[in-house]
């Protein structure tokens, strides 16, 4: 059994409500509710129908207690737990508890607020407490925990085609992550003219997960992660005069995380039996992982001229702490409002000791093993303002100005030692051990020959590296906006404005230090020309920077003006409508899909008939482009590089009707389309198609276009054909087609190359269907007999390839029901 596997064991053993932290809670929760249904139920006993009062206090108590069962999934189970995670089991499904004083004289507090869901192994349970005392305190408290599974095998998956080698049917990003919040704020004398806040928050992110890494080939890696999050505040905000406070806070953020990371996954062996890792790509064509790869074998047996690896492991703790101070002031006098915000923070980031050790072969550098280490640092220093002023001109028209600015710089630097080994041919193999290199005694690595020495090819690394990375970043941006609003009738209103900004990005970056080539090859690929003929020794020294003038610097200097427009209407009662419209002109794009031009149109109206008819609906438009050149994009002559635009674009409707108090109708639809095209540059393999012009040997230029369209329906109904029986119907239904295909150009003919016509069309085309029913029946007065239905599909329309493809299918369909017991007072 892996380790992964060993350590999900474990971790989905919170899934067993008789075992982990979830029983603990559950076992609390249950403790409160016995301790306070002992007194109610007695009050309940002697007044059933009057309202339920205690101590002084109104109460209201329900818990519902019951179980997940018949689970029965049929398909992927991975993908359903990765969109459902529903399983069997007792749940604590709800719990609620509210106790209010009738006169505001209770001795702890006045109001008091518990409800909780979830606890016994729902993929999220959450609790929260509020309580007060009126002019003393209001305390709020909350917990959730999240699970957070991810298994879907079109991420990072390299779609070998059909193969009996390499079968790549989970994620190599797989995730079982579990998340523990906590939040916890505290008001002191929260209506007096000087009141305090305290709070304090914690963010615990831990479990099992796997990434893969790129080099030489893509191997699979196991990865245990811990991140940890802390978060105080305090803060006192001040009353100076009527209409003025005067606030200030201090926060203080501290992130902890830690995480380790290997190759577990020798799934293969070498001719003398040696287990080895060939990665996770497997295709002849591209010679990955190499021509004649694999020999027939339990397990096979990989070619030793193979990329590979023996072993593979890397750490990286990093520690930051971030205080941040905020003032605030806000301000009403008459027909005058202004608010003012400022805030400063500067915070290190430090990664204490990163270390990556490699033990295989990479064919391209002849690398059989290396060493990289050394610890890193940021800084980030940030301050920002907004000011909003506000005037109103008279009842019907007014006038805001609100400025923007932030300013920050993220200087850091990244100090690493270097350290590689060679095989001793340069067509080196597996099977062959790396050549031990010492310049104090070289041994029989002697000129003129160097027979002996290590062999490097033109792409092998420095041999010894010792470097100090520094890196910069810094932006500094300003924004206005004026906005005028004018409401000429009591049913109709108007807005117009205007934001101007300028946002200036500056970057910087300087390498330094000493690389040490060892003979064989010493000047490989021209990176160095500093040889000593005794020892056939190059070395390269960099020095540090003497000025700003060293470093390689980069700026964008960017204006945007934007103009703002709205209304708001109410032509009939019930009947109202919004609308904003906004046009934004850049003259310079800091990225290649940022938008240089960029529309957002919103509209939404609702209707309102007496209280058993309402709809409502939105229109909701975002559009970009970007035709601003990129004179780094790399196209070739006579391909012309594709005009950048991007769009996302949604309406909905909802309905909703209550003849009835016991008959109630919803329906819901939504329509999304999402659309992104720009050019690329990207490697397409050691064979390029037929006619195919590299933007640099071995890329092509190619056209990424993604599409997708989104269709969802929603239907409700809610029935009491008797006043003991209460019935539900429900179904949710989503269809998706896209597609999300590199198209490579052809420079000859002008026809289209689909780069890879393997990848299944997996989440940007499938149908989604969620039929649901429940039924509630009161036993006795205040109890009640609950049962319920849910029917999952998730069924993917087909694949956008010709080629077969050994991956498994994502589909899956599951049945669930859930039964359970409410007492309610």
């Amino acid at each position: 059994m892996s380790r992964f596997t060993k350590q999900l064991t474990r971790s989905l053993g919170a899934r067993d409500p008789f075992t982990g932290a979830s029983m603990k809670w559950l076992i609390a929760i249950l403790g409160i509710f016995l301790a306070l249904f002992q007194p109610s139920r007695l009050l309940a006993q002697s007044d059933q129908d009057a309202e339920v009062n205690w101590g002084g206090y109104t109460v209201h108590q329900s818990i519902e207690f019951g179980a997940h069962v018949g689970k029965d999934v049929a398909g992927n189970p991975s993908v359903y737990d990765t969109f459902v995670d529903l399983h069997d089991g007792p749940r604590l499904l709800d719990y609620q508890l509210n106790m209010r004083s009738l006169t505001n004289t209770g001795r702890l507090f006045d109001n008091l607020s518990i409800s909780s869901f979830g606890f016994g192994g729902e993929p999220e349970n959450v609790a929260r407490l509020r309580m007060n005392k009126s002019k003393w305190y209001d305390f709020t408290a909350m917990f959730r925990r999240d699970v957070n599974n991810w298994d879907f095998n079109q991420l990072a998956n390299p779609f070998n085609p059909a193969n009996p080698y390499i079968a790549v049917n989970n994620t190599p990003h797989q995730l079982e992550l579990r998340r523990k919040m906590g939040d916890f704020n505290l008001t002191l004398l929260p209506d007096s003219r000087v009141s305090f806040r305290l709070g304090y928050s914690r963010n615990v992110n831990e479990g099992p997960a796997l990434m893969s890494y790129h080099e030489g080939t893509d191997v699979l890696l196991f990865r245990d992660y811990r991140a940890r999050l802390d978060s105080y505040r305090a803060g006192v905000e001040v009353e100076l005069f009527k209409g003025t406070k005067l606030s200030f806070d201090q926060f203080l953020d501290h992130d902890k995380t830690d995480m380790s990371t290997e190759d577990e996954n020798f799934t293969f062996q070498l001719a003398n039996g040696t287990p080895v890792d060939a990665g996770l790509p497997y295709d002849p064509v591209n010679n990955q992982p190499c021509a004649n790869a694999f020999t027939p074998g339990n397990p096979p047996v990989l070619n030793a001229r193979c990329n590979g690896y023996f072993g593979y492991s890397q750490t990286g703790p990093t520690r930051m702490t971030t205080p941040t101070e905020q003032l605030t002031w806000k301000s009403i006098y008459k027909r005058f409002e202004f608010t003012a915000q400022g805030y400063y923070t500067a915070g290190d980031n430090d990664l204490l000791n990163f270390n990556e050790e490699f033990n295989g072969l990479v064919m391209r550098t002849n690398e059989r093993a290396y060493t990289f280490s050394g610890p890193a640092t940021t800084r980030r220093v940030a301050a920002g303002t907004d000011f909003t002023a506000t005037v109103h001109v008279n009842d019907q028209f007014r006038i805001s100005d609100t400025f923007r600015w932030l300013k920050y710089s993220v200087p850091g630097a990244w100090f690493s030692e270097e350290s590689a080994q060679f095989a001793p041919i340069t067509a080196g193999t597996l099977l062959q051990n790396p050549v031990i290199y010492d310049p104090a005694n070289p041994g029989t690595c002697v000129p003129p020959g160097f027979v002996g020495c290590p062999a490097h090819t033109n792409s092998s690394p420095a041999d010894v590296a010792s470097e100090v990375l520094l890196h910069n970043l810094k932006e500094n941006s300003k924004y206005n906006t004026v906005l005028a609003e004018f409401d000429p009738l009591p049913f109709f209103g108007v807005r117009a404005g205007y934001r101007i900004g300028k946002r200036s990005v500056h970057q910087s970056e300087y390498e330094y230090g000493v690389l040490t080539f060892y003979p064989g090859n010493a000047t490989r690929g021209g990176a160095c020309t500093d040889v000593d003929p005794v020892t056939g020794i190059c070395t390269e020294e960099i020095p540090p920077p003497t000025s700003l003038d060293d470093y390689a610097q980069e700026n964008w200097e960017i204006t945007q003006n934007s103009v703002l427009a709205g209304f708001w209407a109410t032509p009939l009662p019930g009947l109202r409508f919004n609308g904003d419209v906004e046009y934004t002109h850049a003259d310079h794009a800091l990225t290649r899909i940022s938008p240089t031009d960029f529309t957002s149109f919103k509209l939404r109206g609702s209707y309102k008939l007496r209280r058993w008819f309402n709809l409502g609906g939105s229109i909701n438009v975002l559009q970009g482009s970007n035709d601003d050149p990129d004179e780094n994009a790399g196209f070739p002559a006579g391909i012309e590089e594709p005009e950048r635009r991007q769009h996302a674009r949604t309406y909905s409707l909802n309905f909703g009707v209550t003849p009835r108090e016991w008959l109630s109708l919803n329906l819901g639809w939504s329509y999304g389309d999402v659309f992104s095209i720009t050019g690329n540059c990207f490697t397409a393999g050691t064979q390029n198609p037929a006619g195919i012009t590299a933007c640099a040997a071995p890329n092509v230029p190619s056209i990424w276009k993604y599409q997708s369209n989104v269709q969802s329906g929603s239907f409700g109904l809610y029935l009491k054909p008797v006043s003991r029986v209460t019935a539900m119907l429900g179904y949710e239904i989503t269809s998706v087609s896209g597609n999300d295909p590199s198209v490579v150009l052809r420079a000859d003919t002008g026809d289209p190359y689909v780069y890879n016509n393997r990848i299944p069309y997996g989440a940007t085309a499938f149908n989604w269907h969620r039929p649901s029913a429940s039924l509630a029946v009161e036993v006795v007065k205040h109890w009640t007999m609950k049962g319920g239905w849910n029917y999952y599909d998730y069924n993917e329309k087909g694949s956008s390839g010709l080629d077969p493809v050994a991956v498994a299918p994502r589909d899956f369909h599951a049945t669930l029901g859930t039964v359970s017991l409410k007492y309610e007072f």
